[in-house]
């Protein structure tokens, strides 16, 4: 299982009271099988009112999310085109209007929890608590990053 560092949470935590202002999901697609494409969401970015930015990200060993500050899209854009040519690409979308969004944008995070086991805290659920709107982010092995409304109590 991989957790969450120090750091991360740091990061996590520095959100909390925040009003996201913007939300942009990055997408990576798969075209090389032409009769079936495959995309899945490997970053999600919030962005605040404050200025404050995190970014969700699938980790390296595609067991869970990291959590960084800066995200540089054009950059990785590139890089992906030097490597895979056209058969792979990333896509930004914005994703502020998406229903999944709409009644937790402009709204404060109240808290942000994870799982916790053992000595510290798992990376695959991020739950953003807005009050009555609760939202996870997860990873999902198959299908990359994922927000759904949480309704249960964290």
């Amino acid at each position: 299982m991989h957790h969450f560092s120090k750091e991360e949470i740091a990061h996590l935590k520095a959100c909390e009271g925040q009003k996201i202002a913007e939300i942009n999901y990055y997408e990576w697609l798969n075209r090389a099988n032409p009769k079936a494409d495959y995309a899945f969401i490997d970053k999600i970015e919030c962005a605040f009112e404050s200025g404050k930015t995190v970014v969700f990200a699938i980790n390296n060993e595609d067991s869970g999310m990291k959590i960084t500050t800066k995200y540089d899209f054009e950059t990785e854009k590139r890089k992906i085109v030097r490597e895979f040519g056209d058969v792979i690409s990333i896509i930004k979308h914005p994703a502020t209007a998406l229903d999944i969004w709409l009644d937790a944008v402009g709204n404060p995070v109240q808290t942000i929890d994870t799982e916790t086991m053992g000595e510290g805290e798992l990376s695959r659920f991020v739950y953003l608590n807005f009050g009555e709107e609760k939202r996870v982010i997860f990873h999902h092995q198959e299908k990359g990053l994922l927000v759904e409304i949480h309704e249960e109590d964290i």
